[in-house]
């Protein structure tokens, strides 16, 4: 692993995490301060997961095509991870 992979795996993981606390904080805001539902700290927990597999796909899509020898895989994987089309 080079020194710039490595910067993008810390890259992604900080702006996954900042999303994950911003989407809290609005959360909170929506409940006026009041502890999150059951169904908000769920689908704040799905997203964070979208969100930190998404940044990965697209930060390491090179490496995906060479290891498959298809360029555009990460778009075929994408779509699987986002549940696909008519999902």
């Amino acid at each position: 692993m080079n020194e710039n992979e490595i910067t993008d795996l810390v890259l992604a993981s900080v702006l996954t995490l900042t999303f994950s606390g911003i989407g809290y904080l609005w959360a909170r805001g929506v409940c006026r301060g009041k502890a999150l539902t059951k169904l908000q700290r769920s689908m704040l927990l799905y997203a964070t997961f979208f969100v930190f597999g998404a940044a990965h796909l697209i930060l390491f899509q090179d490496v995906l095509g060479k290891l498959v020898h298809w360029k555009k895989a990460w778009i075929a994987v994408m779509l699987l991870w986002t549940g696909g089309p008519g999902s």
